[in-house]
């Protein structure tokens, strides 16, 4: 489909994929709500027609001298998503639910287009193959790919095998799949979501004077034992072990076995891998690197591992008061 056949609020609607979010917020918090209408139903139309031919730098040249060079644009290639992204962040969900109802893009074979790929795969996560079957069925290639390659691989094999086969499901078993997987990614948050969500907390918890960070922790871990568990792992990573005194690295690392020394090695940072090697005896570190060196290659959920033992040693002392970690902004400590 080239860029001239479009109509104007089409072209505007492509226009928005190719915006910064903050700037399709903005233009979209001011405009009508009957132009907002047009601009949903265009957007409809647009993915209706399929994307695959759709040009959108020629369109973004339209209406702009020049592509801003690295923007990263609203998050979503699909105008449809980016139009709903940008309007529910800039006016909250209401605006966007009313101007999608009147044009028919709310219902679970809409949400299909414009749910998270991240969400609908981890509300695929407890469901039987057949089900996943069902809902790449009613699908473009694209998205049902982009959410295949988040499912475990023999799922993947799996299904695709499934959807190679000419058995198809009745169209009231279809409708009652798209509804309730949809519901149920819907009310998922998404991986990124969490990660930041935790993230912050992490962030808030190490600026809090020793024991409050414990204390809330453990009120965290009563409600919800997983999170307080990724928010512990997000509070000190195996790039922070600088942040403790070289007494505690040093004792950290005597408690470690030299295999997982070496596979830290194998996956460190070369600060890190500075770090380790100078708080060694001499003789230690010839034979960590030894090992190092007889190991081959390793995986990275070996080298994963490893490493959380190593700050899962450093955690202990800092839990027991024998460690301190020194961020920045905290008051220096004196030796």
């Amino acid at each position: 489909m080239p860029p001239k056949a479009l109509s104007g609020p089409e072209k505007a609607a492509v226009l928005v994929t190719v915006l910064e979010p903050s700037t399709a917020a903005k233009l979209l918090t001011d405009l009508p709500d009957d132009d907002l209408v047009k601009l949903v139903a265009a957007a409809a139309a647009v993915e209706e027609r399929g994307l695959e031919n759709v040009d959108r730098k020629s369109i973004a040249q339209e209406f702009v001298n020049e592509l801003e060079k690295g923007g990263g644009g609203a998050g979503s290639d699909r105008p449809i998503e980016a139009l709903k992204s940008a309007l529910e962040g800039a006016t909250g969900p209401d605006r966007w639910t009313r101007a999608a109802s009147q044009v028919g893009v709310t219902g679970p074979r809409a949400m299909l287009r414009t749910i998270a790929a991240d969400r609908l795969a981890a509300a695929l996560e407890s469901e039987p193959n057949s089900v996943a079957t069902i809902l790449f069925r009613e699908m473009e290639a694209p998205r049902a790919a982009e959410i295949v390659k988040r499912l475990p691989a023999e799922r993947q094999t799996e299904i695709i095998s499934a959807l190679a086969s000419p058995d198809a499901a009745p169209a009231r078993v279809v409708e009652r799949v798209l509804s309730a997987v949809t519901s149920k990614a819907s009310r998922q948050a998404s991986k990124g979501d969490d990660q930041r969500r935790l993230r912050v907390v992490a962030e808030i918890l190490t600026m809090l004077p020793p024991g409050s960070d414990k204390m809330i922790l453990d009120r965290i871990r009563e409600s919800d034992d997983v999170a307080a568990g990724r928010i512990r792992e997000l509070m000190f990573t195996i790039d922070d072990l600088p942040l403790l005194e070289k007494k505690a690295i040093q004792k950290s690392i005597s408690t470690v076995d030299m295999k997982t020394l070496a596979l830290i090695l194998k996956g460190a940072a070369p600060p890190i891998r500075t770090l380790i090697l100078e708080n060694v005896s001499e003789k230690r570190r010839e034979q960590i690197l030894e090992e190092k060196e007889s190991l081959g290659a390793v995986s990275l959920s070996e080298v994963t591992e490893a490493q959380k033992l190593l700050v899962g040693a450093a955690w202990k002392l800092i839990e027991s008061g024998e460690a301190t970690l020194r961020r920045a902004g905290m008051e220096a400590l004196i030796e």
